[in-house]
């Protein structure tokens, strides 16, 4: 299976499409927009990041703020009927970037569990 991310081919070998499409832009210099405000389930595949953010590890986020650091925990219950095939794991990738884009920051900054 390949799948066509930013351009270009990846074989398919994680339980997550979004993930590969994720990897693939990160690969080919590409950012995760977690900055932008767009409809999508996950973040765009950018060469720049939009004006207001900054890069931070392969993804355009909010700006820090000095003096508000913050840490929160969230706990997420999602039904899935249709999870056994994968595990969940396509439903946690999508509730890990949605985490992200919501608090504007890179993924290095949340950690999932």
């Amino acid at each position: 299976l390949l799948l066509l991310a930013c351009g270009i081919p990846v074989q398919a070998e994680y339980a997550s499409d979004i993930m590969y499409r994720a990897r693939a832009c990160m690969l080919s210099g590409g950012r995760l927009d977690f900055f932008g405000k767009y409809a999508a389930l996950e973040p765009r595949c950018l060469y720049s990041c939009p004006e207001g953010s900054e890069e931070v590890g392969s993804s355009c986020v909010a700006h820090e703020v000095s003096g508000l650091n913050r840490e929160i925990a969230l706990t997420l219950h999602v039904p899935c009927a249709s999870c056994a095939a994968d595990e969940g794991m396509n439903v946690a990738a999508q509730l890990w970037f949605a985490v992200a884009r919501l608090l504007r920051v890179p993924l290095t900054e949340t950690v999932a569990s």
